[in-house]
């Protein structure tokens, strides 16, 4: 398989609980960490300072601007259910699903201009390994690759 030539900024975002983590390490271990991929970046740094009402995060604007100018974002989605049930299977703390969906979805769409490429999976329609290969087929086509991973 032909691995990408010049590694890419990869950033995984959404809320808590759509599979985020699981897909990054997919990620990395597919493609030998080739890349510099990122769990969180600044779809969640601006949601979450929406979210919790963070005052003095302006001053990092412009450092997330470049950013997204620099790396494909790897939205990662799921159903409200589905989320619910990976909260209370995991003990994870109750969140506001409905309220961060919101926040991200809208931060999202005012800023999607920014990034050099996005690529979006439901995890609660796909499996793991589908959303996976949704990720690299995705990423092989923004990238006019044959194959990402080496």
């Amino acid at each position: 398989m032909e691995q990408i030539v010049k590694p890419q900024i990869i950033v995984f975002d959404g809320i808590d609980k759509v599979g985020k983590s699981t897909l990054k390490v997919m990620l990395d271990k597919a493609t030998n960490f080739n890349h510099w991929v990122i769990d969180r970046g600044p779809l969640s740094h601006i949601s979450y300072n929406i979210i919790y009402n963070r005052q003095g995060q302006n001053s990092l604007v412009n450092t997330i601007t470049d950013v997204c100018a620099n790396a494909i974002l790897v939205y990662v989605t799921a159903s409200v259910d589905t989320i619910n049930a990976r909260v209370t299977e995991t003990c994870h703390e109750q969140i506001d699903i409905l309220r961060d969906k919101a926040t991200f979805d809208a931060i999202l769409a005012a800023t999607g201009y920014l990034w050099k490429g996005i690529i979006t999976v439901d995890t609660s329609t796909d499996t793991e390994q589908e959303s996976f290969q949704k990720i690299l087929k995705g990423l092989a086509n923004m990238l006019n690759k044959n194959e990402v991973t080496k």
